[in-house]
């Protein structure tokens, strides 16, 4: 048996907005989230594009957004292809009003 470990074909970047969102969550929450996060960092399509039926719901970039398992948060990212990438730059909750989902963000 191999003690290899495969590095990750992207690396992360989290707003500051999406990492003080993360800091408030319960442990289990986050840990749920940073598997994800894992997965994207191999898997960066993994996620799906993110198109909106309300224009209101219309995000400040074009992004991704790849749903939490067994919670109510959504992470929204974009791939930087050419760094090698995925910005994480608002973390979402489904319960949320989707017409004011990103009035508070600033990129």
């Amino acid at each position: 048996m191999s003690n290899f470990k495969e590095q990750p074909s992207y690396s992360s970047i989290y707003a500051k907005s999406f990492n003080d969102a993360l800091l408030v969550l319960p442990d289990v929450i986050y840990e749920r989230i940073e598997h994800v996060v894992d997965l994207l960092e191999n898997f960066p399509n993994l996620g799906r594009p993110y198109n909106p039926d309300y224009d209101a719901a219309l995000p400040p970039i074009d992004c991704m957004q790849m749903f939490v398992n067994k919670t109510h948060c959504v992470l929204y990212y974009t791939i930087d292809e050419r760094n090698k990438e995925l910005v994480f730059f608002y973390l979402g909750d489904t319960r949320q009003n989707p017409l004011t989902i990103f009035d508070d963000i600033d990129i």
